[in-house]
């Protein structure tokens, strides 16, 4: 995370390393949830890029990479998260493609950017038990659009 804080000023975590293409979706889900900002995280492993991309609520990931869908050789996904190639000379324009393009949905969606927690209900403590997390851990995988209870 220390190289992320580097960005602190940047509405996006974008950055590529020399990562297993397999394990960027599960580090971009960390960083999302570490900076509340949409990250996209990729493999530098070749010429072509590969990667994942993770969202917070309500900003809409793959409609930004359309925004700028001529800088990808492909990208795909939903509201929430996607994948992504690019080629390697197109790093910057699409860092700032997507900087552009989220600087513009700050101005019209400003609420969604402040981290926040929501519940559904308050639970009294004293039915707080081991049995409790035991029957919580049945409901897993917990993740984009059911989040893990708190």
């Amino acid at each position: 995370m220390s190289t992320i804080n580097q960005f602190t000023t940047d509405p996006l975590v974008f950055m590529g390393g020399d990562w297993h293409v397999g394990v960027v979706g599960i580090a971009a889900s960390r960083v999302v949830e570490e900076t509340w900002k949409p990250a996209w995280l990729y493999s530098k492993t070749d010429d072509i890029y590969r990667g994942s991309a993770r969202s917070i609520p309500g900003f809409n990931i793959t409609k930004a990479m359309a925004s700028i869908s001529h800088l990808f050789i492909s990208y795909g996904g939903h509201k929430g998260a996607g994948g992504f190639a690019f080629k390697k000379d197109q790093e910057s324009n699409i860092r700032e493609g997507l900087q552009e393009y989220i600087n513009k949905e700050k101005k019209q969606t400003s609420d969604i950017w402040k981290s926040s927690i929501t519940y559904d209900c308050e639970i009294d403590t004293t039915l707080l038990t081991l049995n409790l997390v035991d029957l919580l851990e049945n409901f897993r995988p917990f993740g984009y659009g059911f989040p893990e209870p708190l």
